[in-house]
């Protein structure tokens, strides 16, 4: 079966959707071929008017008119094809009329078959025609049946569009107004619809009536219109253009739906926010998204977006709400609360910000205890606080409290805190201190290192402790005068009594020591200088014993150096040779205590 659309009209817009096609010729919809053009096809189930001569048309289901306007002489050909919703062809049919002068005239009386130009009623999907020897301001008018009644889609185009000898249409009859798209907006807010004409040569006499509800707009004659609402409501804005050339008013409704997104949210009333300040620095912070849940009151928080300010005319921003840091006693912040579905929509709020100060006080940071005192203790106490109603908690290392009053006594070294705690106000601010009470102890003396040699006659005494405390060292005057540095210089052989004093008090640690003066060689040669190896100045101990040994072990002499006694450097009268000899002094201090010292000298001869 063939279904034939005589397409008078070469319309090759881009890919244009037309919702209402004329279904009769005085209401057919003018079109101009310089681009490709697809629109829904008819499938209402209506026949064409009765009138026409249809030609090779033997039924004329589901009719769509169009006419076009020569503007340059030439032949025109033309395709015309049409597919379902799925895109696969389906028939296609047509009959076109021409040439008129005029469009009204040729629907009323001209569409004979003497006036027609082409006609199909194949089953062919697609469908070619052509307009020979067109001349400029002339009619023709093209029927297109959809003989199936499938909805569709169906395409025309100027297949020989820029050829030499090609004719062209007048593309300025076509008269078309784009708005834009239907919009949500925000309540209290503008909103300007704008228009787009369909060509050019319609801008220069162009006029605009716009229609509210169907309602005309008297004062609105611009090509823009801007609305709005106090309320929440959808209104439909229609526009209608006229311009010289159209065959008929460019028409085209958007419809403008005004919303408020913020009916539901809590912006009165808001909690205000308390924070403790810092005691030492006087700042307090606050979260200020903490008020979020509140002004959401149900809603969504992905819906909106919230930008805190220190200003009512919101240009001072808060960077970083979630710790927000103020040392004013009160402040009040304002919000702004956007809506993420439509970006013009925003509300604003505000609340307070109050600081709380925290309990002030003070404390000594650390204090020293003898530990070797057994009666030692020492006292903190929180001074100078700022309210006498706070309450302590004080706590040792392992978070065990020890005392709830003002001070606390304790004799027992570690790091404590201290905590007040302000319970005058609804809300409970705290200051927590840390204070470390540190042991010290008396010294031990471990070890003494002395040098007995005689070197430029000068012998030394130094001293090693062990101990917590910070000491000073001093000989035979536990009253004299002391030192910090461990070590004695330029003493002389003799009983000496060590004191070690800590300087916090925590006591004087003694110990007796004797220094006595081992020469390192002698020489036996009858010179009368260091003939005799003997040990000096020990007349504090007459009960000293020497024993002169050789290197492997054997005893060669034993002499006490209080009766001026020495080694000659002889062995059953007989002179040994130089080498090293070894010796031993056995002495008993003046409190029944063995002294020995052991050590070795050179026979020099």
């Amino acid at each position: 079966m063939s279904k034939h659309f005589y397409f008078i009209l070469l319309f090759i817009t881009i890919t244009s959707t037309l919702f209402a096609q004329g279904t009769r010729c005085d209401t057919a919809d003018p079109f101009c071929s310089d681009a490709a053009f697809s629109f829904p096809n008819n499938f209402s189930g209506v026949t064409a008017e009765t009138g026409p001569d249809y030609g090779c048309l033997t039924t004329v289901p589901n009719p769509a008119w169009y006419f076009l306007y020569i503007n340059n002489n030439g032949t025109l050909n033309f395709s015309i094809s049409q597919v379902d919703l799925a895109g696969n062809p389906i028939d296609v049919d047509f009959i076109a009329y021409g040439p008129f002068s005029d469009v009204n005239t040729a629907c009323a009386t001209q569409l004979t078959a003497l006036n027609t130009v082409d006609c199909s009623y194949s089953n062919s999907a697609t469908e070619n025609f052509t307009i020979a020897n067109a001349n400029s301001n002339e009619y023709y008018l093209v029927l297109i049946t959809n003989f199936a009644g499938q909805q569709g889609n169906i395409t025309f185009q100027q297949t020989n569009a820029g050829q030499t000898g090609s004719g062209t249409t007048d593309c300025s009859i076509i008269c078309t107004v784009d708005l834009v798209p239907d919009e949500t907006v925000c309540i209290d807010t503008d909103f300007t619809i704008t228009t787009t004409l369909g060509n050019s040569a319609m801008e220069a006499s162009a006029t605009y009536k716009w229609y509210k509800d169907g309602v005309l707009l008297p004062n609105e004659t611009n090509s823009t219109l801007t609305v709005s609402s106090a309320t929440e409501q959808t209104n439909i804005y229609s526009i209608e253009v006229n311009a010289d050339d159209c065959q008929s008013n460019a028409t085209n409704q958007v419809s403008i739906t005004f919303s408020n997104p913020f009916t539901t949210l809590e912006v009165t009333n808001i909690n205000e926010l308390n924070a403790c300040d810092d005691a030492i620095t006087g700042v307090a912070t606050y979260n200020l998204r903490d008020n979020e849940l509140q002004i959401l009151n149900g809603n969504l928080a992905s819906d909106f977006r919230f930008t805190y300010y220190r200003d009512a005319n919101f240009i001072l921003p808060i960077d970083n709400p979630e710790s927000y840091e103020n040392n004013l006693l009160g402040e009040t912040i304002y919000v702004k609360i956007e809506s993420t579905t439509l970006d013009t929509c925003y509300e604003t709020a505000s609340f307070s910000v109050n600081k709380i100060i925290s309990p002030r006080f003070d404390i000594i940071e650390s204090q020293i205890i003898c530990t070797n005192i057994s009666t030692d203790t020492v006292t903190f106490t929180a001074e100078n606080p700022l309210l006498n109603t706070y309450e302590y908690s004080w706590k040792d290392e392992n978070d065990v409290e020890v005392s709830t009053s003002n001070s606390f006594i304790s004799n027992i070294p570690g790091i404590y805190t201290v905590t007040a705690t302000d319970n005058s106000t609804p809300f409970t601010c705290t200051t927590t201190k840390t204070f470390e009470i540190i042991g010290i102890n008396a010294a031990v003396i471990t070890d003494t290192i002395i040098n007995e040699y005689y070197v430029n006659d000068v012998f030394s005494l130094e001293i090693l402790i062990t101990g917590l405390g910070e000491y000073e060292f001093a000989l035979n005057d536990p009253n004299g005068t002391y030192q910090d540095e461990n070590k004695f210089t330029n003493l002389l052989p003799g009983i000496y009594t060590i004191y070690v004093r800590e300087k916090n008090g925590c006591g004087i640690t003694e110990k007796e020591i004797a220094i006595f003066g081992f020469p390192k060689f002698f020489t036996p040669n009858d010179d009368g200088i260091n003939d005799i190896w003997t040990i000096n100045d020990i007349r504090f101990l007459p009960n000293a014993k020497i024993t002169i040994y050789n290197r492997f072990g054997m005893v060669l002499y034993i002499f006490q150096p209080s009766d001026n006694q020495g080694w000659n450097g002889t062995f059953n009268d007989k002179l040994l040779p130089p080498t090293d000899y070894w010796f031993t002094a056995e002495m008993t201090n003046r409190f029944g205590k063995p002294i020995l010292r052991k050590g070795h000298f050179s026979l020099i001869r």
